[in-house]
């Protein structure tokens, strides 16, 4: 009996050791399909990574040309900033010299009006001024002779 049980288990033990080695062979299996699956996963995993590493360069390189631009449009502002500050100030100067001049125009065009009214006066006057120069002609030629007679009386009255 004691040799039947021995045999009954050594044959169990084949059996179990057959279970065991099946089961093991599962196990490896079901490991390897896992670790393939793992793989499967991980290959998806690094193409899209790829994808985000690509699309990060991407942006990175689009942020780089964005800074690029604004530093260009920040110089271009500081310019054209510049450039208005001297534009203003030149119209200022302009305007100022516009008002000077306007304030010269007017005053030469109010002479200018002086002058014309005084025309017609100064033309009345001509007739009468040439008749005072006359008259003061004479009276300067009755004194230049009137001198010249006196002169020659002395100068007879010395020579004599």
């Amino acid at each position: 009996m004691v040799k039947l049980a021995e045999k009954e288990r050594d044959s169990l033990e084949d059996v179990k050791n057959e279970a065991e080695a099946y089961m093991l062979k599962e196990l490896s299996l079901l490991k390897w399909a896992k670790i393939q699956e793992n793989h499967k996963t991980l290959k998806e995993i690094e193409v899209v990574h790829k994808k985000y590493i690509k699309r990060q360069e991407e942006l990175g390189n689009d942020l780089l040309n964005c800074k690029e631009e604004f530093k260009e449009f920040e110089r271009q502002d500081v310019k054209y900033g510049e450039d208005l500050k001297h534009k203003k100030q030149k119209i200022k100067k302009l305007e100022d010299k516009l008002n000077k001049d306007s304030s010269k125009i007017e005053h030469l065009t109010k002479e200018w009006e002086e002058s014309t009214n005084m025309i017609p006066k100064l033309e009345d006057d001509i007739p009468k001024l040439q008749k005072l120069l006359l008259d003061e002609e004479r009276v300067l030629e009755d004194i230049v002779l009137s001198e010249f007679k006196i002169f020659l009386k002395k100068l007879k009255n010395y020579l004599l």
